[in-house]
């Protein structure tokens, strides 16, 4: 059952009222948890870390210049409108000692219905 007050139940009036279309609110749930579930300052406070403990930093440089060439690809993508080769590569990354020893369970946070649901067509996509 919805509560009253919840994303889900807003979503729904949403549809219902014409506002947002299906796919609009499922992208809405998406992103919306994707973006509160990310921590985007993780990397650069360990670079911090890195520096003051005298350590090699846990995301090596292969690793940034290759996620710059694949977001300047991307940002280029349709201006080119030809095929692009990445030419960086990097050697997988381990997870960090914090992250094994968290309590924290990534990725199993309580969806609500339309979460739910667009994590089992995501699921449904993925095998293909």
């Amino acid at each position: 059952m919805l509560r009253p007050g919840s994303q889900s139940s807003r979503y729904l009036r949403e549809i219902a009222s014409g506002k947002r279309s299906i796919l609009g609110a499922a992208l809405k749930a998406v992103s919306r948890r994707e973006l509160v579930s990310m921590d985007f300052f993780r990397g650069v406070a360990e670079m911090a870390h890195a520096i003051q403990g005298g350590r090699p930093c846990l995301l090596p440089a292969e690793f940034v210049l290759h996620v710059n060439e694949l977001t300047l690809a991307i940002q280029n993508a349709g201006k080119a409108g030809a095929p692009y080769r990445v030419t960086t590569s990097f050697e997988p990354l381990s997870p960090m000692q914090s992250t094994l020893e968290s309590e924290r369970t990534y990725g199993e946070t309580k969806a609500g219905l339309i979460g739910s649901m667009i994590e089992k067509l995501i699921a449904r996509l993925h095998k293909h």
